[in-house]
Parts: structure tokens; C-alpha cells; sequence
């Protein structure tokens, strides 16, 4: 390498009888280090800035999820990236120029998203049957349906990301419920039926208060006062539930 600050050192150096000549060899050793590190820097810029590199076998998985219509089934978004990085004519795009050209998205955004899409059309079940420790659609119903958690809060739980789980749902064919819905079936498991035709059972016809509800379910009567407001149950006066009680009674004695 034609270095002029390595010229100068050598043509300089002591002899090798100096106390100095091994900090001498050192310090040209260290050089050419730098200087080669820094040479491939920025040769992988340059690289970087100009051009991208794709794989051929990607790009085959890529035409063939096209005709098995798979491909149709990812989100737009992947749609879009996928076609800017494996279907363009000419020299491939790098990340940083399709992350421009999808509203100035950053370029680990890019390889998230790229990553994702492959993963779906790579059909990884086995993989991703042992992060989620069990059979993928039976896990994700669970978590989403019976345990209420929304697309985000499984993500986290995967450290994944919101994309990633929406991709899974539509992949096991899972409906992608609202917060209002989650809540609803949460409320028909804890008290065993419609909630509206309960709570009236409870409190007209078993002549309950909303302490006594909120006792059996292990509520707040705060919490139990905001359902009968959510199904507009009337409640009735205590001297209607006492003679509700009364007439119950009466006829337990017959």
C-alpha cells in the first residue's frame, strides 16, 4: 500500500537493535490497519449508496408466491417493498432508496418489513409454532379471543411487530376483533350468559343489589353500576327488590 505516512515511518525506522524499533513496527502495523478498515468503510458506502445485491432464490420465491396468489394475501405495504426490491428492471434498489420511495421510511423499517413478508411467504410454521409454544392459530385465538389481548399486545408479548401479528391473523384466517368486542365476550365468560339477561335476572327477579352482584363476581359496585348503564338496566327501588324477596320466599315456603 502507498502510503506516505508508512513511507516516512520506514524510511526513519531505527535499528532493529533500538530499544524503539519494536513500538517503530507497532505503530506501522496499526496504521495499515486503520487505513485498511477505512478503505472498506468505505467501500461498503459506496456499495451502499449505489446499488443493492438480492438474491436469487428470494426472487424466485417472490414470482412463485405471484402465481400461487399467495403473494396477494400480504399487506400493501409488503406488496409494494417486495416489488421495488425483487420485480424492478435494472440495477437493484438498495434499502435507503426504496425507504425513500415508500413515504421516507427508515431502512432497518425496510428490512423489518421485508423480513416479515418473506417469513409469510415462506410458509415458517415450524418456527413459528416454537415461539409461539404451540399450534399458531390456537395460541393467537386464545390470546386474542378468550384473554383479550389486541394485534399490539401480542406483538409485545413476541417482540414483534404489529405487522407481523396482523400478517399471522390473516394468514390462520382469524377475525381481528375491536376493544368494545373483546370486552363484550370477557363479560359473557365471567357471568356465564347474555349479560344483559343475567344482570336483570340478578337484580329483578333475584331481588340482588349491586353490592351483592359485585360480591359474587369479585367487582367493585362501581364497575357493576357502569354495566347496568352499558345494557340500560333500570334498577329497582329497594322496596320493590324487598318485595320481590318476599314474594320468593312466600312461595319457597309453599
Amino acid at each position: 500500500m502507498n502510503d506516505p505516512a508508512i513511507k516516512r515511518q520506514e524510511n526513519n525506522s531505527p535499528l532493529p537493535d533500538s530499544e524503539n524499533a519494536a513500538i517503530a513496527r507497532e505503530t506501522q502495523e496499526d496504521t495499515k490497519f486503520r487505513r485498511s478498515q477505512a478503505s472498506k468503510r468505505n467501500f461498503q458506502y459506496k456499495s451502499h449508496k449505489t446499488g443493492g445485491s438480492i438474491n436469487s432464490e428470494t426472487r424466485e420465491l417472490v414470482l412463485s408466491a405471484m402465481k400461487n396468489r399467495s403473494f396477494e394475501k400480504l399487506p400493501q405495504r409488503g406488496k409494494d417493498l417486495l416489488t421495488l426490491r425483487y420485480l424492478q428492471t435494472g440495477k437493484p434498489l438498495t434499502l435507503d432508496e426504496i425507504g425513500k420511495k415508500m413515504s421516507g421510511i427508515s431502512r432497518q423499517r425496510v428490512h423489518e418489513l421485508e423480513k416479515t413478508a418473506l417469513d409469510y411467504l415462506q410458509g415458517n410454521k415450524t418456527t413459528l409454532e416454537q415461539l409461539l409454544g404451540g399450534n399458531p392459530k390456537q395460541v393467537l385465538e386464545d390470546l386474542h379471543s378468550k384473554q383479550g389481548l389486541s394485534q399490539k399486545d401480542i406483538a409485545d408479548r413476541f417482540h414483534k411487530h404489529p405487522t407481523t401479528v396482523s400478517i399471522w391473523f390473516k394468514r390462520f384466517g382469524i377475525s381481528a376483533t375491536t376493544n368494545r368486542e373483546r370486552r363484550l365476550e370477557q363479560l359473557k365468560q365471567l357471568l356465564g350468559g347474555d349479560p344483559k339477561e343475567v344482570l336483570e335476572d340478578l337484580s329483578i327477579k333475584q331481588g340482588l343489589s349491586m353490592t351483592d352482584i359485585a360480591n359474587r363476581f369479585h367487582k367493585t359496585p362501581s364497575t357493576v353500576s357502569q354495566w347496568f348503564k352499558r345494557f340500560d338496566i333500570r334498577i329497582p327501588p329497594r322496596l320493590v327488590r324487598q318485595y320481590i324477596l318476599r314474594e320468593k320466599s312466600v312461595k319457597l315456603n309453599k
